[in-house]
């Protein structure tokens, strides 16, 4: 009889927000799940089509989710070990191998062998995967209700963006807290929204969260709606903030651009800028206002 081999991948380890969730599937040997795929190349209804399929056909499924405010109080390391321990306990069925993308879980009972790029060429663990992100996204979608331009806007109506409203800068509660990198984040977005006022740009929403890209402010000068993109830098030893929005990030926020465009029905012109924000070397921020940087 063939060992039950378990897949396990965790997905939220990058983001600032929401949580840490584990997946954890159990195949049956051979089997092809059809438009299997790295999950970070999938649309939304890409993952959740395949979700439904895995679920479907797989032996077992299961997902554990490490909120938040446990993030913030163990660590995404051990929240991770969290998530690989109560997704594995989940299944269902007793898994007698772990095959885990990259990196090795500590002091778990079972045998494993962490696969590098796993979850690129390894279609168990791109199950796994999809499993995990398709369950965050749905937490994602809910912490989203009364968020100025919530990720729930593609699939509700009420929702969408409406570049008509007044909304000052705002702040997702869910944002994990306590490092110095989101705490400089939050203060770049505060001192950038503060020079966009004082140029005469009305701020009316900040993270738009798109299906491949983010909106990190929008804002309103006369008949024109502005993108803007804010990085923020502690110093410019590895290039200014300005230099950080490459080819890669201008087609990311075109299609993030254009998918604002449908959702909030806008129809005027719509321009982009960038507001550059170092750490200078004495305390304080330096800010600065690049104005349709990409022609």
């Amino acid at each position: 009889m063939r060992p039950k081999l378990c897949r396990f991948e965790e997905v939220g380890m990058g983001p600032l927000a929401g949580p840490v969730v584990g997946g954890a599937v159990v195949l049956h040997i051979g089997d092809r799940i059809p438009g299997l795929n790295d999950s970070k190349q999938m649309t939304a209804e890409e993952r959740e089509q395949v979700d439904r399929i895995i679920r479907r056909r797989a032996v077992a499924v299961s997902v554990c989710a490490v909120d938040h405010t446990q993030v913030d109080r163990i660590g995404l390391y051990r929240a991770r070990i969290l998530a690989h321990a109560g997704a594995v306990a989940g299944l269902g069925v007793k898994a007698e191998y772990l095959l885990i993308d990259a990196f090795d879980i500590p002091d778990t009972p079972l045998p494993q062998i962490a696969v590098v790029r796993g979850d690129k060429i390894c279609a168990s663990i791109m199950a796994a995967s999809i499993v995990a992100k398709v369950a965050r996204d749905a937490t994602m979608i809910e912490y989203a209700q009364g968020v100025r331009h919530p990720v729930a806007s593609r699939r509700d109506p009420t929702t969408r963006p409406k570049p008509d409203s007044q909304d000052e800068l705002g702040a997702l509660s869910r944002l994990r807290a306590g490092s110095r990198h989101l705490d400089l984040g939050r203060a770049g977005e505060k001192a950038a929204a503060d020079l966009l006022r004082s140029r005469g740009y009305q701020v009316i929403g900040a993270g738009f969260l798109a299906r491949r890209g983010e909106l990190d402010l929008v804002c309103r000068r006369g008949n024109t709606l502005v993108l803007v993109e804010v990085k923020t830098r502690t110093s410019d030893a590895f290039g200014t903030p300005l230099e950080a929005v490459g080819a890669r990030k201008r087609r990311a926020l075109r299609i993030a651009a254009a998918e604002y465009r449908a959702l909030s029905e806008w129809r005027g012109p719509i321009r982009y800028a960038v507001v550059s924000i170092t750490v200078a070397p004495k305390g304080g921020l330096e800010v600065e206002l690049v104005e349709d940087p990409f022609d």
